[in-house]
């Protein structure tokens, strides 16, 4: 699974064993899971405790692939698979903000940007998937083996090394994307602890007296910046 840790990441192409042709087949499904507030840091708070789960790390958005292969060994004077297709079926998790019209104009339009951004990054990942899929689909068409064992010996090597290097791919995706995460205006409004105000003559006589006045300084729950 990938995903946006707080954001989250590295999706792994988990190819069952054997078979190829070159024009995988896509669907996509969006889910969401509903946070609310009227600030930044509360929504941003919201999608660390509430977003989906991935490799035992919160996140705040995440796509998984279920991969299915479809074809047959075909043996003649060499081994070949014929009618070979992978289908991945994508499931994407956003955040949806439970209702937008209480957000302030400035916070309404910084989560649309950044609402975007989330969704683009899920996109580009199951591009990659789809990418690997593609190579792996090219590799085992062109399969020609002298019998069948071979040729599903082969195709499961082909599948190994794209899982491979498929995960590679996502986590160096993930990677480019951390300072772009860290930079969203959301985000920075989010992490960004408010200034104590200065006490007034009256606040200062009433803390001598033994009253608590002021403000709580804010200290965020400890939340991983990587997708």
């Amino acid at each position: 699974m990938c995903a946006l840790v707080g954001l989250a990441g590295g999706m792994l192409l988990a190819l069952p064993a054997q078979e190829a042709e070159a024009r995988p087949k896509v669907t996509s499904k969006y889910t969401y899971y509903s946070i609310s507030g009227t600030s930044a840091r509360n929504l941003y708070q919201q999608m660390i405790s509430r977003g989906p789960h991935v490799s035992g790390d919160r996140a705040l958005a995440a796509t998984s692939a279920e991969t299915r292969q479809s074809g047959d060994f075909v043996a003649g004077k060499s081994c070949r698979v014929r009618n070979y297709r992978i289908s991945l079926n994508f499931t994407v998790k956003l955040p949806k903000v439970a209702n937008e019209r209480k957000l302030t104009p400035k916070l309404r339009r910084n989560w649309k940007k950044f609402s975007a951004f989330v969704k683009r990054h899920e996109e580009r990942h199951k591009q990659i998937w789809i990418g690997c899929a593609r190579d792996v689909e090219r590799k085992v068409k062109a399969l020609r083996t002298a019998n069948c064992r071979e040729a599903d010996r082969k195709a499961n090597r082909i599948f190994r090394a794209a899982a491979a290097a498929c995960e590679k791919k996502h986590d160096a995706f993930d990677r480019s994307e951390q300072k772009r995460l860290a930079r969203h205006p959301l985000v920075v409004a989010a992490k960004r602890v408010p200034r104590r105000k200065k006490r007034s003559a009256k606040a200062l006589r009433n803390t001598a007296a033994g009253r608590t006045v002021g403000l709580k300084r804010y200290v965020g729950g400890k939340a991983s910046d990587d997708f």
